[in-house]
């Protein structure tokens, strides 16, 4: 027993030895070659700045507190993504193989260097010279400082210098979020002043004309002005004749932008140039690069921006419909409590999923398009005389809302005026084949079928 408790206690020791000296060893001698391969030793938390020269220039990116700035070529906040990832480069970059005792650093393109990165931290500066690939196995020649030798680098260090400045500068043209976002206004060429606002959850057109807006298309263009990226920069100190070329000497497009803290952004859009579309924002004199899909989603115009709802009322708030053909009544239901009864000649209690449709389809009743129109053209609209015409009353006994309808355009569509003067929209013909009332008991509730006579 006592022999086996001594062998027990030796082979435990033994263990602990190749567990301490051996594995803890070898994974200390692993990790001191892999810290030796490293080409460059500062950590990304210690790097302060960082300066990259190649035969397009010279480009600095200096740390401010938590963030970067590009400090040359040009002054402007940095791309914060863009830096992660050249952190991660210079971090990650490690050496597979070394030349040492190199005198001529010629023939390895580092004397002199095609590009050299210098970075910066509390204690001093690290320069790391980037030369040619080898002819075998792809890898790129590197020097560190002075050393003797020659560092062969894997995984495309020279991509760390083979950047345009533009990569690192920061592409966000604006620094608010929609949510701040309280009014725009779009001026167009040739066009009148387009101002949308917003009121808690929802957006009202206030010029040209007063009404509704779609929350949609409203809310959108608060979200991609916050969100628009710059795509380019073209000149950043431009000339009259520059913005001239640029057509922003008179835009095509001028957009104003208000937020909760009274504050105001403006942007104006030039010529279009192949995908882009130059543009310039207040504040700032360069002339500047969007994305055109970015011009049409913001410089919308009235019609676009309408509220598409053609009965904009919650079914729960009407207490009466009346339904015209013509200059006649043709059929009126009345609200009663819970239940809606026919009134009029034709009054009695009426058929329950027959208004339970017509109601969800008044709030479903979207306009296809808004078009501008004069009163001569809505007579040629037949909007001056209606064929049809619905109205709709709350509880209170006033008006909520009024459609009229005029000329039918084919099988598929009908021009529709609500209470927004000046404008009309075109609409599916289908709530009028499947909703309109042929007659005053079109809503009549089905009468109850006679007691069955069979014994």
């Amino acid at each position: 027993m006592l022999r086996t408790l001594i062998v027990l206690v030796l082979l435990a020791a033994l263990g602990g030895y190749v567990w301490f000296v051996e594995l803890k060893g070898k994974e200390a001698t692993e990790s001191a070659e892999k810290e030796a391969a490293r080409v460059f030793t500062a950590r990304r938390d210690e790097i302060r700045a960082i300066v990259l020269s190649g035969a397009d220039g010279e480009i600095e990116i200096v740390r401010e507190g938590e963030t970067w700035r590009l400090a040359r070529p040009v002054s402007d906040t940095a791309e914060q993504p863009a830096v992660t990832g050249l952190l991660s480069q210079i971090e990650g970059s490690s050496s597979i193989e070394t030349i040492d005792d190199v005198t001529d650093f010629a023939p390895f393109g580092l004397d002199p260097a095609a590009a050299v990165v210098r970075v910066r931290t509390a204690q001093g500066e690290e320069i790391v010279r980037i030369g040619k690939r080898s002819p075998v196995g792809g890898k790129t020649y590197v020097r560190r400082g002075d050393e003797p030798r020659v560092l062969q680098v894997s995984g495309g260090i020279e991509s760390i210098t083979g950047r345009p400045a533009g990569d690192y500068r920061n592409k966000q043209m604006f620094r608010f979020a929609a949510s701040e976002v309280t009014a725009v206004t779009i001026r167009r060429a040739g066009q009148p002043e387009l101002v949308v606002r917003r009121n808690g959850e929802d957006w009202r057109l206030t010029a040209p004309v007063s009404m509704d807006a779609d929350d949609g298309v409203a809310g959108g263009i608060a979200r991609d002005l916050a969100a628009l990226r710059i795509a380019g920069w073209q000149v950043e100190m431009p000339t009259a004749g520059d913005l001239a070329k640029a057509g922003l000497v008179q835009p095509e497009a001028r957009l104003e932008v208000e937020l909760a803290n009274g504050t105001r952004h403006e942007i104006a859009f030039g010529s279009q140039h192949g995908q882009d579309r130059f543009t310039r924002a207040a504040g700032r004199p360069a002339i500047l690069r969007v994305a055109d899909w970015n011009y049409q989603q913001l410089a919308k115009d009235p019609d676009a921006l309408r509220d598409r709802r053609l009965f904009p009322h919650a079914s729960d708030r009407v207490s009466r419909l009346e339904f015209y053909d013509g200059r006649s009544l043709t059929a009126a239901l009345e609200r009663h409590g819970a239940e809606w009864r026919l009134a009029g000649s034709a009054s009695g209690a009426t058929d329950a999923d027959k208004v339970i449709a017509l109601l969800a389809a008044l709030e479903a009743y979207r306009a296809n398009e808004w078009k501008a129109v004069s009163r001569a053209e809505r007579r040629d609209l037949q909007l001056e005389a209606p064929a049809r015409r619905l109205v709709a009353y709350g509880a209170d006994g006033k008006k909520l809302a009024e459609l009229a309808f005029g000329r039918a355009e084919g099988e598929w569509a009908v021009w529709v005026q609500t209470d927004a003067p000046g404008a009309a929209a075109k609409a599916p013909t289908e709530f009028l084949q499947s909703h309109w009332p042929a007659n005053g008991e079109s809503f009549a509730s089905a009468p109850e079928p006679a007691p069955s006579t069979d014994p």
